[in-house]
């Protein structure tokens, strides 16, 4: 976030609630396969897969 690769503050913004829903897709993903304990961690959730 500090350093983005898109420029304008639409651009940005845009770029963050697309992270923001990859995120939420993720915990949901570890909620129904039952890896709720990793709910917070991505990088540990990709590596049970």
């Amino acid at each position: 976030m500090q350093h983005p690769t898109v420029h304008g503050l639409v651009a940005v913004s845009n770029w963050c609630t697309m992270a923001h829903i990859t995120i939420l897709a993720v915990a949901l993903a570890a909620v129904k396969t039952c890896h709720s304990d990793k709910l917070r961690f991505v990088k540990k959730f990709i590596l049970s897969l």
